[in-house]
Parts: structure tokens; C-alpha cells; sequence
């Protein structure tokens, strides 16, 4: 909760996920955000994410960004 009300530079945005892969438990996908950052300024980045379900609930997140600026 500390990151979403301290750090984390994004006031709004949107996601725009390009693929989704499966092998069952372990799943990726991968696209692109475009919002605005808390000082106004406009924010863009390529992202994938990687995921494992473990007893039908997410057990394991990875985010990766193109940049460090989000």
C-alpha cells in the first residue's frame, strides 16, 4: 500500500495487452501503458508480465518494463 500512496509515479493510465500465453499454471503476457504521472507529465512504456497460478489464485507476479521510468 506504501508504494501505491508514496512511490508509484502514475496517477491514471491504460494498459493495452497485445498477447497472452498459457501453459497452464504458468502465464505471460505482454503490451503497453500510456497515462499521465502525479506531476501531470505524459507517461508510456512497453511491459510484460509473467504469472504462476498455484490452487486457482495468482502465486507469483514478475513485471518488466522497456525503461526505468514507471
Amino acid at each position: 500500500m506504501d508504494f501505491y500512496l508514496t512511490k508509484r509515479i502514475i496517477s491514471c493510465g491504460t494498459h493495452v495487452v497485445e498477447k497472452v500465453l498459457s501453459d497452464g499454471a504458468n502465464i505471460a503476457c505482454w503490451g503497453s501503458f500510456s497515462g499521465l504521472g502525479k506531476d501531470g507529465s505524459n507517461l508510456g512504456a512497453r511491459f510484460a508480465d509473467v504469472y504462476h497460478i498455484r490452487d486457482s489464485r495468482i502465486d507469483l507476479r514478475r513485471t518488466f518494463f522497456d525503461s526505468p521510468a514507471v
